[in-house]
């Protein structure tokens, strides 16, 4: 059985708040066993004084906590390295850290490593995870559980984790990109903010949903949609005519370029 009773993050980001939120927002901890550094005071004050956090000085969060998320910018693990100490088990949501980097300094200690998204603050999340040899069962199972209260779980080879930053840890932003295209043409056709927001927001949940809980490949979930000559079949011969899906295929791998650069 695992014996973490007690959470810290080091970085207290909008990624770091959706995963801390999304715990207590799900009802799976108490915010009373979460605790975090942040470098900003005005920002420190704000997140303890809305959300109920405590903050601390890093060294007493790395002395106090069972597990630490690692929630900074990989431009300052360098910086922050030196400053851990063995103890804790360290979760770093870092793009682009591999574990090795932490093994250096850490050498004895547990590491893993998680690719996360921001609909965990919604329990809507996808989260990616690497483990080294030192993390035990017990307490992997116990991250993996934890996480899944935020949205859904896969254990992946870490050298993968690159490819997953671009897909599903970049990829809300771009959903978004297109979703917002959706609502300005429906605002253009005289609907009011909150139904157009609702017409594609909704259109994106549902067929996410149907991507989901359907055994039929996507392909064919279009197919079901386009009858020839229909509505739906001008837009689509509009899209295969177009360069969206070397402009998607382009964003992608420029996210999983960045994700290998930062390494």
């Amino acid at each position: 059985m695992s014996t973490i009773a007690k959470i810290g993050f080091i970085g207290f980001g909008k990624m770091a708040e959706a995963i801390a939120s999304g715990f207590i927002n799900s009802g799976r901890l108490d915010k009373s066993v979460i605790s975090f550094t942040e470098k900003h005071s005005e920002r420190a004050a704000t997140i303890s004084s809305t959300l109920g956090f405590k903050s601390m000085e890093l060294k007493e969060l790395v002395q106090e906590n069972d597990l630490v998320f690692i929630a900074i910018k990989p431009q300052q693990l360098n910086d922050l390295l030196p400053q851990l100490k063995e103890g804790p088990i360290y979760v770093s949501i870092l793009a682009g850290a591999p574990i090795s980097a932490f093994e250096k300094g850490l050498p004895n200690t547990a590491i893993v490593r998680v690719m996360p998204n921001t609909p965990a603050l919604v329990s809507k999340g996808m989260f990616a995870v690497s483990a080294n040899k030192i993390v035990s069962k017990d307490d992997y199972d116990y991250l993996q559980n934890l996480l899944s209260s935020l949205g859904e779980v896969v254990v992946v080879d870490e050298e993968k984790m690159d490819a997953v930053t671009g897909i599903s840890g970049s990829g809300p932003a771009f959903v978004y990109s297109l979703a917002n295209a959706f609502i300005q043409k429906a605002t253009q056709h005289g609907f009011d903010e909150k139904t157009a927001r609702l017409l594609a927001a909704q259109t994106f949940a549902g067929a996410s949903d149907m991507i989901l809980k359907s055994s039929k490949p996507v392909t064919e979930l279009i197919s079901d949609v386009r009858s020839p000559n229909g509505t739906t079949d001008a837009g689509l011969k509009v899209l295969e005519t177009s360069t969206i899906q070397a402009i998607l295929n382009d964003a992608i791998e420029a996210s999983i370029s960045r994700s290998k650069e930062l390494s």
